[in-house]
């Protein structure tokens, strides 16, 4: 037993090791917008360019929201087995979804996501830049709502869904109550390109809370899952010292005595 638990401790140590020399998330990524701060900068940026008289709230959502449109294309981002092992054993046996990134500064690593992940990015990249931010849940669609100038604006970097005037962003309970909205919706994925689905996206709107994560109960699994992933060779290690120590002991002894006699030497 004790030697099969010294086995399992050594592969789990050589496994940690390779996924961390084979992880995209541990390595470092000097890549722009590869962090909330550097999109945030990349935003300052595009802002400062347009020489604004003074700064506006909103004219800087309709900036915020263009260096998302550059970053990002729709597609499902996910850990992999070197990412967190833990994590990708556990989803392969329920549900492969439960590996979907969700922690914000790990989605920022990333030029792709689904709706729901770019609006949990936007929402932290809002929120540090000093906005209220929320997550809106529609009719098989999530997007992100961000308070400017005394409204609630809805923000879309994955269908980009939006009026079709720029610097008009209504809220999209506004969308729900105005047909005219609804008509000039402006739909920049061609697959989407769909007036009549647009419309049913505004069915359902559900505005999240701001205080509390989108996916908090998905964030905490991974959060967990990787500081196993990132330890359990320790806790293993230690373990088998436990399980080793009478044999250590006398080694432990004999290197005492040496050391003592060299001393009295």
């Amino acid at each position: 037993m004790k030697k099969l638990f010294l086995f399992f401790s050594v592969c789990i140590t050589l496994l940690t090791i390779w996924c961390r020399f084979n992880s995209s998330i541990k390595k470092a990524n000097n890549q722009s917008f590869s962090t909330i701060d550097g999109i945030i900068s990349g935003a300052d940026s595009l802002y400062a360019s347009h020489q604004y008289d003074k700064f506006d709230s909103l004219y800087y959502l309709v900036d915020l929201n263009e260096v998302f449109l550059r970053k990002f294309h729709h597609d499902f981002a996910q850990y992999t087995f070197a990412d967190n092992y833990l994590l990708y054993i556990f989803s392969t046996l329920t549900n492969d979804l439960h590996r979907g990134v969700v922690i914000p500064q790990h989605l920022a690593r990333y030029d792709k996501g689904i709706c729901s992940q770019q609006a949990i990015l936007l929402i932290e990249t809002a929120i540090q830049k000093g906005y209220r931010a929320r997550p809106v849940r529609l009719n098989k669609h999530f997007v992100c709502e961000v308070f400017a100038n005394g409204e609630w604006h809805m923000l879309d970097t994955d269908l980009k869904l939006r009026f079709s005037h720029p610097f008009l962003i209504p809220s999209a309970e506004n969308y729900k109550n105005d047909q005219l909205l609804r008509n000039n919706l402006y739909i920049n994925r061609i697959q989407y390109d769909d007036k009549i689905l647009a419309n049913s996206f505004f069915d359902t709107v559900a505005p999240g809370s701001e205080k509390i994560f989108a996916a908090s109960n998905l964030k905490l699994l991974h959060e967990v899952s990787f500081f196993l992933s990132d330890y359990l060779w320790a806790f293993c290690c230690l373990v088998c010292l436990l399980l080793y120590r009478n044999e250590l002991s006398p080694l432990l002894q004999v290197r005492n005595t040496k050391n003592i006699h060299t001393t009295t030497v």
